[in-house]
């Protein structure tokens, strides 16, 4: 026996009556009831049985999103996970059943309704992903009510989200083949999936060097095409890092490289034909003071020739020019497909060289540009005339 009322007085006469237990019962635990009644000369008998169980309400209070209408939480998925957690006075809950509900801003349409879904959790937080895509681009409303096997809660206070997706985009480099002193064109395409417009920043690392920005933009319109150059990159290897990020601070970032190769030109310098045969017919004369292939006589006519990259880009030698330094005398090489080039390189005061070390220089000129140098070291040893003469008295 936990509760025996007594005989209480009602003195009235009305057929349904009420009365308070004065005292707590124990949260969860099933009581049977009965009542009797008396006329006031004499009772009833007692009535059926009533079985009862005292349950106390749970509550629910949303976590995530946990923003307000003026600072919403930001999620960048269109169906995100929602959590919330779950109490109850009443020890020993299972939260049977939750309901989540998300409406728009001004709460007049329901985006979505779980329904009644099924968690079976004795865990004091719960979560659920939103089984159909939300809304981007505006704030909306969320909140959650459980149930704990026998009472509904309350619906939670409600939260606030937003659904911004980051942007992404595409960098793209022209000419794809590149050589040191070309111009890059650089091309970038930012799409933003909400429509925002974003911001642009392009960096550069050259031969895994510290990150420099080379280029912004701000508030572009997405799909909008940006570009800008590079001008006369040096020759290295290139890293860009392409960072996009919209106004809510949802960024996209993505790598690009590439190589600026270099630009080579090869000379050299050789002997005419016959005077190739003079200098093997004179170390056949004279083994033990032999002459090599860059031992010119004073006099001689310089077969001068050069190789160059061949880019096959738009980048060519525009002109090939060798010259001897110290006389200063130069000559403009030719060339059928701008790789070989080759030439004559001589003057008549040649024959007044004195002997010693000599330069020839080659200098190629780029078409974008560039102006590189290749020296090629002669020796000028005896005047030709004294070979001719030695042949003649032979």
């Amino acid at each position: 026996m936990v509760v025996d009322s007594g005989g209480i007085s009602q003195g009235t006469a009305n057929t349904a009556q009420q009365w308070a237990v004065p005292f707590a019962l124990t949260p969860g635990k099933k009581y049977q009831a009965q009542v009797r009644v008396s006329d006031g000369t004499d009772w009833s008998a007692w009535s059926n049985i009533g079985w009862l169980i005292t349950n106390r309400p749970p509550t629910a209070t949303m976590l995530v999103p946990g923003g307000t209408q003026a600072n919403p939480t930001v999620f960048n998925a269109v169906r995100p996970t929602l959590q919330w957690s779950q109490s109850d006075p009443d020890a020993g809950t299972q939260f049977s059943y939750f309901q989540i509900q998300i409406t728009n801003e001004s709460n007049t349409v329901m985006i979505v309704d779980s329904g009644q879904y099924y968690q079976g959790s004795w865990a004091s937080t719960g979560s659920w992903t939103v089984n159909q895509d939300l809304p981007a681009g505006q704030k909306l409303q969320v909140w959650v009510r459980v149930f704990d096997g026998y009472v509904w809660s309350s619906y939670s206070p409600k939260t606030w989200m937003y659904i911004n997706r980051a942007p992404t985009g595409t960098i793209a480099i022209q000419p794809s083949t590149v050589y040191q002193n070309d111009d890059v064109t650089v091309t970038i395409v930012p799409t933003d999936p909400d429509g925002d417009a974003v911001n642009i920043q392009v960096e550069s690392s050259i031969d895994g060097g510290t990150y420099q920005t080379i280029y912004t933009a701000s508030a572009i319109p997405s799909g909008t095409t940006k570009a800008f150059m590079m001008l006369d990159v040096p020759q290295g290897s290139y890293t860009l890092r392409l960072t996009l990020t919209d106004p809510l601070g949802a960024s996209y970032q993505t790598l690009l490289s590439f190589t600026a190769h270099e630009l080579q030109t090869w000379g050299y310098v050789r002997h005419t034909p016959q005077w190739e045969i003079n200098r093997q017919n004179y170390n056949a004369a004279h083994p033990g003071n032999t002459r090599g292939p860059m031992v010119f006589w004073a006099g001689e006519r310089l077969m001068v020739a050069a190789d160059v990259t061949n880019t096959g880009t738009a980048t060519v030698a525009s002109t090939v020019t060798a010259k001897l330094l110290g006389p200063g005398t130069s000559v403009g090489l030719s060339s059928a497909n701008r790789v070989n080039w080759s030439g004559e390189l001589w003057d008549k005061e040649f024959d007044q060289l004195a002997d010693g070390l000599y330069t020839v220089r080659f200098t190629t000129v780029w078409s974008n540009g560039y102006i590189q140098t290749y020296d090629v070291p002669i020796t000028i040893k005896n005047k030709m005339y004294s070979f001719l003469v030695t042949q003649l008295r032979d």
